[in-house]
């Protein structure tokens, strides 16, 4: 289901996309979040993700972790996020590297779980490593349409960025028009863009 945001709040998502492609993250983790039961109320799903989000960053905050997420409705109406998991330092990973995905990937799960009285479903919040790049990018813009005549608010926010600072000190600021040819690729011609899958994943680390 589409998400009609403003030009304004677009540039702001491509910018924040492109710095943090600039920050090159050592470890990219893409994690799909969905409920068990349907949540159509944004509002009460944004309340259970901030809390995950602030159990996850307060444990890993000191392994230089940011988070960026979108919010989605499907068909249905119902809605999941999907997050991605940015580490900087390979010397900062919280476990060793050949057991790195599989440990955070059971820890992450079992924390958003815990916040769904148990009944989460692994099928349904996978965790999958990547390089974060513009098919990253057009990944988790596939659902936000362009109206900069809207001036409905949204009910919560479609996107977000925790631990900023951390991809402000490690990257540059995109140029205007980086950011333009971004947004002409993405949304000038929203009825030729196909959704596409988040590219292979990566065996080892970038």
């Amino acid at each position: 289901m589409p998400t009609i945001v403003s030009r304004k709040s677009v540039n702001s998502f491509i910018e924040s996309g492109l710095r943090i492609m600039s920050a090159k993250p050592f470890l990219y983790f893409h994690q799909t979040l969905s409920f068990p039961s349907p949540v159509l109320d944004g509002k009460a799903a944004k309340v259970v993700f901030n809390k995950f989000v602030k159990g996850v960053l307060k444990f890993y905050l000191k392994h230089e972790l940011a988070v960026a997420y979108v919010q989605e409705r499907r068909k249905d109406g119902t809605i999941h996020f999907h997050v991605c998991f940015l580490f900087f330092e390979a010397a900062k990973l919280p476990y060793c590297p050949s057991r790195m995905r599989r440990d955070f990937r059971t820890d992450i799960f079992s924390r958003w779980n815990a916040l769904n009285d148990g009944n989460a479903v692994h099928a349904a919040n996978a965790l999958t490593e990547h390089a974060f790049n513009q098919h990253s990018l057009l990944y988790f813009s596939r659902a936000l349409v362009v109206d900069d005549k809207s001036t409905k608010r949204a009910e919560t926010n479609c996107w977000g960025l925790f631990n900023k600072k951390l991809i402000l000190n490690r990257s540059t600021a995109p140029t205007r028009q980086e950011k333009k040819a971004v947004f002409d690729s993405f949304f000038k011609k929203p009825m030729l863009k196909k959704p596409i899958s988040i590219i292979t994943n990566i065996k080892g680390f970038q």
